[in-house]
This record gives structure tokens, sequence and C-alpha cells, in this order.
């Protein structure tokens, strides 16, 4: 369970479906390692960044 303070100031998760095709998930804080990273799973899989602030996801990528 995420504190409040943490949820509040947002991260940003990378959803891909791994080599065997299941739903994974990366949580990452930092915003530029995680377009890093949906920029290499992108390339072999299908990936999709999102934004989470308050509990809301948004799509960016």
């Amino acid at each position: 369970m995420l504190s409040a303070d943490f949820a509040s100031r947002g991260f940003f998760r990378v959803k891909f479906k791994d080599m065997k095709g299941k739903n994974a998930v990366v949580i990452e804080k930092n915003e530029v390692e995680a377009r890093k990273l949906h920029a290499i799973l992108s390339r072999t899989l299908h990936a999709e960044l999102f934004q989470q602030v308050n509990g809301k996801l948004e799509k960016l990528a």
C-alpha cells in the first residue's frame, strides 16, 4: 500500500506484455527513467506509459 504522500506526488507506470504474453507493470517515480523504459520496451513489445496522480491514470504514450 502506498502512503498518501507518495501517491499525491504522482508516479509513472509502464504497462506491457512480457515475452510470454502476460501483462506486466513497472512503476517508476522518475519521468525520464519511465520514458526511457517505455522507449526500450515499445521497440519489441507492446508498451504503454501512464502517469498516476491522486489515484487517476492518464495515458502519456
